[in-house]
Formats: C-alpha cells, sequence, structure tokens
C-alpha cells in the first residue's frame, strides 16, 4: 500500500509538471487581475473594494456597492445555506482591461449579518488567472461523481489557494458518463482531460481564512 501511495504520489507530481509547462505555453498577456483582486492600501487582507469577510455587515457591504463607480446595480435574495443573504451584483464599464472577463458577481452573508464570501465568475481561462496571480501557497485537484435523475456524471476540478488575501481560484468541468433522457446541451462525454479543465473559465471567491 505504501509503495502504491509513493507512485500514484510519484505520477501526480510528473502529470502537474506537464501540466505547468502546457500553461506557460499558451498566449498570455497580463490583464489586470491581480490588481483588480489585491486589497487596497489601509484595508487589511482579505479585502475587496473595501468589503472584508468576517468583518463588514450585510448593511455596510451593500452600502458600498451602491456607491462604488464600477458597480452598476444590484439585487438582494435570500441565501438558505449561510442563513443570511445573497447580494448579486452587475459590473459597469470601467477602465480596465480586465473588466471584459466579468460576469455578474455575488456577496453572501451569514446568519450573523456578516459577509462571509465573494464570488467573482470570470470568463478568464483558469490557466491565465493562474499565471496573474502567480504560486498558490496549496493546490489540488479535484475529482468526483455525481448520480442524478437524467444522468450520471463526472466533475473534474482545480483550485489554487491564496491564504494571506484569502482568495481562492477554481475551476471544474462536468462530463457525461451516461444520459437517461437523451444527448444534454454543451455537455462532453468523459473522459475529459486535465488540458481542457485549464482552458475553462475560472470563479473567484475571497473569504476570511480559517482560523
Amino acid at each position: 500500500m505504501r509503495l502504491m501511495m509513493i507512485k500514484l504520489a510519484s505520477l501526480y507530481i510528473v502529470v502537474f509538471a506537464l501540466l505547468i509547462g502546457f500553461i506557460h505555453a499558451q498566449p498570455y498577456d497580463s490583464n489586470g487581475l491581480r490588481d483588480f483582486l489585491l486589497s487596497p492600501d489601509g484595508c487589511p487582507a482579505p479585502c475587496f473594494i473595501g468589503i472584508r469577510p468576517g468583518v463588514t455587515t450585510e448593511a455596510e457591504a451593500i452600502a458600498i456597492l451602491e456607491t462604488h463607480p464600477w458597480v452598476e446595480s444590484i439585487e438582494i435574495f435570500d441565501n438558505n445555506f449561510f442563513g443570511g443573504a445573497n447580494i448579486a451584483f452587475e459590473w459597469g464599464d470601467f477602465n480596465l482591461a480586465f473588466n471584459n472577463g466579468l460576469i455578474s458577481s455575488s456577496i453572501v452573508t451569514g446568519a450573523d449579518g456578516r459577509v462571509v464570501q465573494i464570488q467573482i465568475p470570470l470568463t478568464t481561462p483558469f490557466y491565465q488567472a493562474l499565471l496573474e496571480m502567480g504560486r498558490p501557497d496549496h493546490f489540488e485537484v479535484t475529482e468526483g461523481t455525481i448520480a442524478g435523475n437524467t444522468f450520471d456524471g463526472f466533475v473534474r476540478g482545480n483550485r489554487a489557494h491564496y491564504t494571506e488575501s484569502g482568495i481562492l481560484l477554481t475551476t471544474e468541468h462536468l462530463c457525461i458518463i451516461t444520459a437517461y433522457s437523451g444527448a444534454i446541451p454543451g455537455a462532453m462525454e468523459c473522459p475529459v482531460s486535465q488540458q481542457v479543465v485549464w482552458k475553462m473559465h475560472t470563479e473567484i471567491i475571497i473569504s476570511k481564512p480559517e482560523e
């Protein structure tokens, strides 16, 4: 068993090294993501546009969004999972090359009325976001199966953790093992290679680091 674990660990190291080579072979041009995400002066990390997970209240977050020049509109929903609210907001036009990759984002609050996490989906490929942010403190490959009423699927993803800033880069892709009600539009058949996953869209999650 120990020998098998060593072999598997060695295999993952080799595969990861090959994937890093694949990333560096891709066309890359800095799009300002790092500057966009990192904490402004005077706001201790984790912090995004003055909003701090674990510190900022729901009312304070709404007030910041309502007056921020980058934000076009906001809408508030209940969030049963965290016991608070989901504050969805749309981005307006602002002078950053990066803003072409922004999608509707959200701020999640908990039962205590404070921000739990900030969720920022992007159209930016994962490999490009990883190059922009630099080497993470921790990187993991995630895999798992999904059993549904209409299909069985397999999910493969990547997660890059930046501990000090509370930033998580994540991406995942679902492929269909078996479809029970015909073809599913946009779905890919399994297996899906890691090269495909590296090119999938990125989601940024900013949250308070676990103590």
